[in-house]
């Protein structure tokens, strides 16, 4: 899977050994951009003293990031294992999940 987002729309392609397809995402860059910010915050401990000061983490907002971001790739998923590379040009950073 490989993301590339533009001002209005994220472009994502799903490649397999037996298929690939590009699928049209109604999420353009800035707003995306805003979604993973507000999400990361959740996550950010800085400032944390007591595990009462930890903020809820926004499950709404990540529930609606996996509906316009992964689940338009679940028909070409179903029996594959998923490795997400996230680059960001603002944090020069690369992060790397598996799940």
């Amino acid at each position: 899977m490989v993301y590339i987002s533009a001002a209005d729309t994220t472009y994502l392609w799903v490649a397999r050994p037996d298929d690939a397809v590009m699928l049209s995402l109604p999420l353009g860059a800035n707003a995306l951009e805003e979604a993973i910010l507000d999400l990361r915050e959740g996550l950010d401990p800085t400032g944390m003293e007591t595990i009462d000061d930890i903020p809820l983490y926004d499950t709404e907002l990540a529930h609606e990031l996996f509906l316009k971001l992964f689940a338009p790739a679940r028909p070409w998923l179903k029996a594959y294992a998923i490795s997400l590379w996230c680059l960001t040009v603002r944090y020069k950073a690369c992060r790397r999940a598996f799940w």
